[in-house]
Parts: structure tokens; sequence; C-alpha cells
């Protein structure tokens, strides 16, 4: 304890190397307390300067008349209360240690305290959120207690939401959280029952997170998923969303619409009866479910070029576009081509464009839509063997009739039998003078 009795006055500097260069260095194997003696009237000082390193296996206090300068060295706080952190004043040095403390039990968002809410904070926090200090943070060692308990009500954070693997989050019909720091991260359960949960700025899905239910989830500066989005009933995702590997986004019994863009490394999946609908664009990997999945947006297929399927319909709403990329004669790896094993909807507009160089030749087809079911429609302006451009010198024209009669293909001329016969003419001619 630097400062314990009251009236008392402590100072403890830590700074400087040996001559082999080693940090002066002061070890608390349990708890650090600065003027920490409740209603004392001490006044602790703990100065950290260059070369110093102060490491604390247990918990700093740092009281009211406490203070804790950091002039160039590093203060390893083990753990900490936000209200404390702020207490910590610095120009130069870092600092590492856990946030907190944890959340726990059933809590009403809008009873919560400024220091309460800290405690919400982020895996790492950000320094603008504490004035007093001024110091370089060391983000991969400092994260914060988070949310171990049930979260419910309606209120905003200025911080953001560590979620941890046993708590959760709870938004009813008319309730609406909001949380605006950075680094927002679920390990738990988001329950949406109705309300609609909102960051700010970014929100990650870890992979043993779970988010559940209908209503809103919003993230401003997009999201990324590793874990599970479980929707039903009428879902709405508002900001962009990466769905990666591990990630499985589902829609059952309802209608699941998002709002911005969506790139899918993972699986998506419809399922039967449920409606999925995107308004921004959608790329990588398809739909393996068998419900419906409708288009108001660019479909991108693949990953330049690639393969994409959907498991049960696909409807092209009128404002939709399809993407076509086409780099050679290989379905699905050299140009795109889109599985859709039921019903498929044609509407909107269809765009190709050539890749890395390579320029169609006479007589060849590309099967860009394969349908197991009925087709219906057709893309904007582009009637059944109208002429959809001129790529690299050549024609290419589109067919609904293709494969066994209701697949979609992009398709070359045939050279006409008095072109063949001039370009017979023209090697015989060469024989002749080779003779």
């Amino acid at each position: 304890m630097i400062g314990l009795g009251d009236g008392s006055i402590g100072v403890v500097t830590v700074a400087g190397t040996d001559t082999n260069g080693n940090a002066s260095t002061l070890i608390a194997n349990a708890d650090l307390g600065v003027s920490a003696n409740e209603g004392g009237s001490s006044n602790g000082t703990l100065n950290i300067n260059t070369g110093g390193l102060v490491t604390v296996e247990g918990t700093t206090t740092i009281g009211e008349n406490g203070v804790v300068n950091l002039g160039g060295g590093r203060f390893e706080f083990g753990t900490i209360s936000a209200e404390d952190l702020d207490r910590i004043s610095g120009v130069s040095g870092s600092l590492a240690g856990s946030v907190g403390p944890t959340l726990t039990g059933v809590n009403d968002i809008a009873d919560l305290d400024d220091v309460s809410l800290r405690t919400l904070g982020g895996s790492a926090f950000d320094r603008t959120l504490f004035p007093n200090l001024a110091v370089a943070v060391d983000t991969s060692e400092v994260n914060s207690g988070g949310n171990s308990g049930l979260l419910f009500g309606v209120g905003a954070s200025l911080f953001g939401l560590t979620n941890n693997f046993n708590g959760e989050v709870e938004v009813i019909t008319g309730e609406r959280m909001i949380f605006a720091g950075a680094g927002s991260s679920n390990t738990g359960q988001i329950t949406l029952a109705g309300g609609q949960v909102q960051f700010t700025q970014g929100f990650t899905n870890r992979s043993t997170g779970l988010v559940v239910g209908d209503g809103g989830l919003r993230a401003d500066d997009g999201m990324i998923n590793d874990g599970t989005m479980a929707f039903s009933a009428t879902a709405r995702v508002i900001g962009d969303v990466t769905n990666n590997t591990t990630g499985l986004i589902t829609s059952s019994g309802g209608t699941t619409t998002f709002f911005d863009d969506v790139t899918n490394n993972g699986e998506i999946r419809t399922n039967a009866g449920s409606f999925t609908v995107y308004f921004g664009s959608y790329s990588g990997n398809g739909d393996t479910g068998t419900g419906t999945v409708i288009m108001e947006g660019d479909l991108k297929p693949g990953f330049s070029p690639g393969l994409t399927s959907f498991g049960g319909d696909l409807t092209f709403g009128n404002s939709a576009s399809l993407l076509i990329e086409l780099a050679g004669l290989i379905p699905g790896f050299e140009y795109d081509q889109i599985t859709v094993v039921d019903d498929l909807i044609l509407n909107g507009r269809l765009d190709v464009s050539l890749l890395g160089g390579f320029t169609p030749s006479l007589n060849q087809v590309y099967d860009i839509l394969t349908v197991g079911g009925d087709r219906t429609g057709q893309f904007d302006g582009l009637g059944e063997g109208e002429l959809v451009g001129n790529f690299g010198g050549t024609d290419l024209f589109i067919t609904y009739a293709a494969g066994d009669g209701n697949d979609v293909a992009l398709f070359s001329p045939i050279p006409e039998p008095t072109t063949l016969a001039l370009l017979g003419l023209g090697g015989l001619i060469g024989l002749s003078r080779r003779r």
C-alpha cells in the first residue's frame, strides 16, 4: 500500500535500468493500493518512469487522493476498475491488464451507472474514453470484464460490449440497446425478442457466439460472423456482413432481410418455407437451404469467378443485377455459374465482363444458370436470342432454353457456311503457295 494511514504521504518511483539494460522492477504478488483506504485522507503517489516496470498480480486500487504517473515506463496493473483506470495519467509508456469487474446477475441497462457501463467495454479499451490517459495502450493485453450475466432493457452505452461466454443480452419488442464504443464482441448469446441491438462501430460474433431470434441487429461499421446467427419470424440485419468459414447464418419460419452487402465464405441456410432477402450485394458461397432467396441487389457468384449454388428457389427482383465474369470455358472455375435446385424467377439486369485478358471465340457456350425446377421471366431488355454485347470483338447472345430446356446460357454464333468456305479456300491457297 502506498499512502496507508490517515494523513500519511507515500511516494514510490520506479525508473531506470541496470548496466545490462534490465528494467527497474516492482512486483506486487497480491494487490496494490494507492491511497486506497476508504474514507481516509492519505496521499499516495506512484511514478513509473523510463526504464521502470510495475507488475501487479492481483488488483490495483487507486483512491480519490491517489496519483499514478506514467512517464515512459510500463504498468501491468493486473485487474483494475474502469473508474480507477481513469485516474492514471501519463505522457508516455504502456499499459496492460484487465478492466473490470465483470458484470454479473440480471441487469437493466437503464439502471447502470457510468462505471458499470464501462465494464461492458470491448476487448481493448480506447484511450479516447479516458481523457487523463495520454500513453500508448498495449491493446493486445488490455481487456475488460464484460458481461457474464443477463443484460436487458432500453439504454445506450458510450462503450462497446464484450458479452462473455456465459453472458446474455436480451431485447424484447419496443426495446433498443446501443453500444457506441469500439471492439464489441459476443462469445455468449444475444437474444432478439422483437427489439434491436445496435453497435455504432464494428461487431464480431465469435466462434462460440450465438445471435438468435427476431428483431434487429445493426452494426454501422459492419459485422463479422465466426459463430452462429439463427433468425426467425421477421429479422432485420443492417450493416455489411462478412460470414467467415466457421460462420453459419440461418433463417427459419419467417423472413430475414439484409440491407447492406454480404460476403459469404461460410454457410448461409434458408430453411423450407422461409425467405432471405438481400438489398445489398451478395458474393461468395450460395445458400444451402431449401427455402426462397430473393435478390434485390447485386449477385456476384463465387470468388471471381466461381460456382454458387442455391438449394431452394431463387428470385431476382426488379432492382437486382447478376454480374457474370468470363475468363475461360470451364464453368465454376473459369466463368461464373449459378446452380438453382428448384425454381428460378428472372428480373433485373445482366452484366457481363471479361477477366485476365480472356477473349471469347466463335461457337462457344457459357451455361451461366442451371435450373432444376421451372424458370420464368427474363433479364431486362434481353429476350430469347438477343445480343448481350460485344466482348473482345465477339458478339455474345443469350438463350433461356439451354441445357434441358430451361437453363440460361450465353453463346457466340457458329460461323456461317460462306465464312467456313472462305476459311477453307484460304487454307488451300496457302497450301498451293507452300508447294
